[in-house]
């Protein structure tokens, strides 16, 4: 009996077990071809994927180093510091002159060093012909000005001032005194009409010629 049950069993898996045909060696060549194909199509697409960055991919920051930054350490601990001034030397060179000038003479050569300075700063050139300097006591140039603010530009060049004038003016004794304005001393900005009168009551012929032509300020 068990020889019997062995045989049967034996013939149930031999027919149960399906039967493997060998493929043809030119069938079994395209399979592996097609194969190794899909391999580099696999491998392309995933080395694209992989080197194309996500349209929403938020962009990487630069890197900042202190070294780039406008505004540096040192800079904030200098900042407060005073700025040292550079003042230029106009030293006079004929100190031995001392030649006596006139106001007129004074005035002349005034101007002239204002159109000097015109090349450099109209500005302080055009505020500097609108002042009148005098001749004081012991060769000394009265320089007289309105407000602070111009006394302090005229002061940071009063030794070109000094220097030019004793060059021009032949007098190596000459001081420049630079001072604001007393209140008697400020005059007051006429008007045009007001300069006409005033130029009529220090010459009278002003006023008979401006009559004689029927003359008058519109």
């Amino acid at each position: 009996m068990k020889t019997l049950f062995k045989n049967i069993i034996r013939l149930t898996q031999q027919k149960a077990t399906p039967q493997v045909v060998a493929p043809s060696h030119k069938k079994g060549t395209q399979e592996v071809g097609r194969q190794v194909v899909a391999a580099q199509v696999m491998v392309e697409t995933t080395s694209t994927n992989t080197t194309q960055q996500p349209q929403n991919a938020v962009p990487k920051m630069p890197k900042m180093t202190l070294g780039g930054i406008g505004m540096s350490f040192q800079n904030l601990r200098n900042a407060n510091k005073p700025k040292e001034k550079i003042e230029e030397k106009f030293e006079i060179t004929n100190k031995e002159e001392n030649q006596s000038f006139t106001p007129q003479e004074l005035i002349i050569e005034w101007k002239g060093m204002c159109t000097r300075i015109a090349k450099l700063n109209p500005g302080l050139a055009q505020r500097m012909k609108n002042i009148k300097p005098i001749i004081a006591e012991d060769d000394t140039i009265d320089v007289i000005v309105g407000n602070r603010i111009f006394l302090k530009e005229l002061t940071d060049i009063q030794r070109r001032i000094r220097a030019t004038m004793a060059q021009r003016l032949h007098n190596g004794q000459i001081e420049v005194n630079i001072r604001l304005a007393k209140a008697s001393e400020i005059k007051p900005i006429l008007t045009p009409r007001q300069e006409l009168e005033k130029m009529k009551e220090q010459n009278q012929a002003i006023g008979k010629l401006m009559a004689k032509l029927n003359l008058d300020l519109a």
